[in-house]
């Protein structure tokens, strides 16, 4: 079982939580359980061909899963699993507050 740290931008997709728990032999096999227990993130996480969308980091002990063995790898994951979303999400909730829109539901689209 592996401990996965959910952004905030991610957090409305489920249920507002900021860790879950899930199963998986990898990194992609955790983040896909991940997925089918909270299908809004499916598409959020993962691009068309199934890779992880390129906005979309993912850390496994402070190290990116891509310089690893991407989503294959299968280290002692218990430690858990960082998921962090950088596609400027800081400042579109900035952008959308000053705008005068409910910025959590602007960036989550």
């Amino acid at each position: 079982m592996a401990t996965v740290r959910i952004p905030p931008v991610l957090r409305p997709s489920v249920g507002g939580e900021k860790e879950l728990t899930a199963d998986g032999a990898s990194v992609g096999e955790i983040l896909r359980s991940l997925a089918d227990e909270h299908p809004q993130t499916q598409s959020q996480l993962f691009a068309a061909d199934g890779g992880l969308n390129r906005y979309v980091n993912v850390y496994l002990n402070d190290e990116d899963v891509r310089v690893l063995d991407g989503l294959d790898v299968n280290e002692d994951y218990a430690i858990g699993i960082d998921i962090v979303r950088q596609a400027l999400s800081e400042p579109a909730y900035l952008i959308a507050a000053n705008a005068g829109y409910e910025a959590a539901e602007v960036v989550a689209k």
